[in-house]
């Protein structure tokens, strides 16, 4: 049997974490792992260990077979997959707002964090299994301790013009309390991951600016450079995100909070060492061997 992974070569975090789970179940299955090219033109962001061929899109429907295996995230429901295909079919939902319906025609589902397992629970009536995505710890961990400095990356999620409104709101409350700040502004998606990850070591502190996301890569990331996460925790961070203990993120409904939380960080080097120590040991809980676990027992269970 083969495994097809729609869009796994996109260059984004929620599909790189589909072309893993399809690594892994191809792996199990002993067949071959077939990337779906649904018109992905923006260039590799990732390393691809297992080597993958190529469909088009509009080929899919008459290659795959009843014992193939179909890895699909949730914003291609509007394909319904679920409906006009029949080989197996599992879902890894890593968001909730990234689609305006869910294909519920799929055998099995799973979620990235548990703010999605409660949302597939409450709108689809679909209780799924959670396994978090995962991040590089060796990659994140070759940049070395936070630099001493009174700077702060800045991630807004996908340079949406609603985080950049969100930004410009907080940013003079910022400076009425801190005075001025030393901003670096993350190039997410244009870059390699690489550049990306060396880019957020570049600060001792992080301001998470994303409304709503399934999971957030980024900011755990950061975690396990021992960088402090201020800002937003864009809910589906709430699993690993935890207010004065690893991090000083807030929910977004509580955004107002922030300047006061930059400033405890700024003028607290205590406080701000204890978080970074926590945060690290936090994100080393997600790791890719980790993920390869719980997917190995998830897949088995299915596929049996």
């Amino acid at each position: 049997p083969r495994v097809f992974v729609i869009g796994a070569a996109i260059g984004r975090g929620g599909a790189y974490m589909a072309y893993h789970v399809g690594r892994i179940a191809a792996r199990r299955l002993g067949g071959a792992l077939v990337n779906v090219d649904v018109g992905w033109r923006g260039g590799t962001l990732f390393a691809y260990e297992t080597p993958m061929q190529t469909l088009p899109l509009d080929r899919l429907e008459h290659e795959i077979a009843g014992d193939d295996l179909l890895i699909c995230n949730p914003s291609f429901s509007p394909h319904m997959f679920g409906l006009r295909l029949s080989c197996r079919k599992l879902m890894y939902v890593q968001d909730f707002i990234t689609f305006r319906y869910l294909d519920c025609r799929f055998d099995a589902y799973v979620a990235v964090s548990s703010v999605v397992a409660r949302f597939l629970s409450a709108t689809y009536g679909i209780d799924a299994p959670v396994i978090p995505a995962f991040i590089d710890a060796d990659a994140c961990a070759a940049f070395g301790p936070p630099p001493a400095a009174r700077r702060i990356a800045v991630h807004l999620k996908n340079d949406a013009p609603e985080h950049r409104a969100v930004f410009e709101f907080l940013k003079p409350k910022i400076a009425e309390r801190c005075g001025e700040v030393d901003y670096l502004f993350l190039s997410q998606g244009r870059a390699p991951h690489w550049d990306f990850l060396r880019q957020l070591s570049g600060a001792p502190f992080l301001l998470n600016i994303c409304i709503a996301e399934g999971f957030g890569l980024v900011p755990l990331e950061a975690m396990a450079m021992g960088r402090v996460v201020a800002g937003l925790d864009g809910l589906g961070g709430q699993d690993f995100l935890r207010y004065g203990q690893n991090s000083l993120a807030v929910p977004p409904a509580q955004m107002e909070r922030v300047p006061e939380t930059v400033e405890r960080l700024l003028a607290d080097p205590a406080l701000a060492a204890r978080l970074s120590r926590e945060a690290a040991q936090t994100a080393g809980a997600y790791t890719h061997a980790a993920f390869e676990r719980a997917w190995e027992a998830r897949l088995d269970a299915f596929l049996a």
